[in-house]
C-alpha cells in the first residue's frame, strides 16, 4: 500500500525550482488544492507546509506569498495570523488595482 506522503509527492511537479510555483495536480476546490491525508480531506498547501516546513501554529493560516492558490511550494507559503493574511490580501488588491491598465 502506498503511503500518504508518497502519494502526496506524486500530486505536483517535484523537479521545479524554489522560485517557481508548484501547481497542485490533484483535486481542486475553490481554487485551492485538496488532499486526502488518510483521515480527512485537507488543504494541499497546508499539508505541504507541514510536510516540508513543520507544524502550523495553532490559530494560524497559511498565506500564499505568490498569490497562486493552487501553489504548494513551501518557499511560497508563510504561516501567519488570519489578520495578517487579510491585510496582505488587501494590499495585493490595492497593488493590482493601482497597476491595472486603463
Amino acid at each position: 500500500m502506498i503511503s500518504v506522503k508518497t502519494r502526496f509527492l506524486t500530486k505536483f511537479e517535484s523537479n521545479l525550482s524554489d522560485e517557481e510555483c508548484w501547481p497542485w495536480k490533484g483535486q481542486i476546490k475553490n481554487e485551492y488544492g485538496v488532499f486526502y491525508n488518510g483521515i480527512k480531506q485537507v488543504s494541499a498547501h497546508r499539508f505541504s507546509y507541514e510536510y516540508f516546513v513543520g507544524p502550523i501554529p495553532e490559530n494560524f493560516t497559511v498565506d500564499h506569498l505568490c498569490y497562486n492558490k493552487s501553489c504548494i511550494n513551501p518557499f511560497h507559503l508563510d504561516a501567519v495570523t488570519l489578520s495578517t493574511n487579510i491585510q496582505r490580501a488587501a494590499l495585493s488588491r490595492k497593488t493590482v488595482l493601482k497597476h491595472r491598465p486603463r
